[in-house]
């Protein structure tokens, strides 16, 4: 029996996944309206420091966000001041939220997460997730994602991947290039600097891979004033 919890309240989200009444996946999220954590942003570069190699750049919250050169795509052992000049745009993705005075960090090398894929726009590679460690299993999941690979891009098999079947897949892999070319078009229109992709709730994001599942008891538990959206 697996039996998927979604516990909201106004402070905090809690996923738990049981299977045979045995805790196999626990997440908490605080919901403190900062989360930024994987959002994707329209940036302008504020300045560059070479002797750090790295550069802020402003996406529009209160602390400019900090780039450094090796999360930089394309730099190729270039210096900071090669590849980033102040004024420039640039598109960048959370990757470490603020914590006290540091600032977020940010990198140009975006990924975007589906339900058995990770799509990586900018890099041409494949790779399977450390967690499915079947050699077998391994091998199968590379071919597939090399068959189905964008071209040009790269894949992520996510542990989701391992019993899905190819089509799932592959259909996975066309939403996200719809995605994709979603935030092409924001960073094309929007000014700068501006959020031209957030992630989704995590229980959302739950909610999606399970409820195709028909064997999966769900149970959403929710607080005074608090809803699936927020």
């Amino acid at each position: 029996m697996k039996r998927l919890i979604i516990d909201i309240d106004e402070k905090l989200c809690q996923i738990a996944f049981l299977e045979d009444g045995k805790l196999k996946e626990y997440r908490p999220e605080r919901k403190n309206g900062k989360n930024i954590l994987g959002n994707i942003y329209k940036g302008k570069v504020e300045n560059v420091l070479k002797g750090m190699q790295a550069a802020f750049v402003d996406i529009g919250l209160n602390k400019n966000a900090f780039l450094f050169l090796e999360d930089v795509v394309g730099r190729e052992d270039k210096s900071i001041t090669q590849v980033l000049k102040p004024g420039q745009e640039v598109m960048v993705q959370v990757t470490k939220e603020a914590i006290g005075l540091k600032s977020p960090r940010v990198t140009t090398n975006i990924s975007i997460p589906g339900e058995y894929v990770v799509l990586m726009p900018f890099m041409n590679y494949v790779n399977v997730s450390h967690r499915i460690e079947n050699p077998a299993d391994r091998a199968k999941l590379a071919e597939i994602a090399r068959r189905l690979k964008p071209e040009g891009m790269g894949l992520i098999m996510r542990t989701s991947s391992k019993n899905a079947k190819e089509e799932e897949i592959k259909e996975d892999i066309e939403k996200l290039l719809s995605v994709y070319e979603k935030i092409k078009e924001n960073f094309k229109l929007l000014p700068s600097p501006s959020l031209i992709y957030s992630e989704e709730s995590i229980a959302v994001k739950y909610l999606r891979d399970y409820q195709k599942k028909s064997d999966a008891d769900i149970t959403i538990i929710l607080g005074k004033n608090v809803s699936l959206e927020g």
